[in-house]
């Protein structure tokens, strides 16, 4: 099972996430509007994406039902994010790095602000399988 991020074309004016199957070669859209980022969750059968609908959205699709939930809003700015082997998920804006637990948190904490590193507009992040490594692209100030 995949999880697409298609361009947009003469039939589908929107970016879409489509959940395709390798064994029979079908894909079936399942939102439309997404941004670019798209994420396995941890320890889930279940994906992550970004939409716009107007505000940018954090959202899940279930991949045995195709059920897709809200998460969070996202914070202005940034369509991007990694999810930590905790279940739970990073986001940069600016100088600082936020999480957010599903589990406990109804919204993002801050949890680090790089600014005496010289870091600003984060925008990018990775986590290690592990969790011991983050990597962040970022403009120096």
């Amino acid at each position: 099972t995949l999880g697409l991020f298609v361009l947009p074309d003469s039939s589908t004016p929107l970016p879409t996430l489509q959940v395709a199957d390798t064994r029979s070669g079908s894909a079936v859209i399942v939102a439309y509007n997404i941004g670019r980022s798209v994420h396995k969750i941890p320890a889930r059968n279940a994906i992550s994406f970004t939409q716009r609908t107007p505000a940018l959205w954090l959202k899940e699709i279930d991949l045995d039902t195709h059920a897709v939930r809200p998460l969070v809003q996202l914070m202005e700015g940034n369509e991007f994010y990694a999810w930590l082997p905790d279940g739970s998920v990073l986001m940069g804006q600016g100088s600082k790095l936020f999480r957010w637990n599903g589990e406990k948190d109804s919204d993002w904490e801050e949890v680090a602000d790089l600014a005496s590193e010289k870091i600003d507009g984060i925008s990018r992040l990775a986590v290690s399988p592990e969790g011991d490594w983050l990597a962040i692209v970022a403009a120096r100030q």
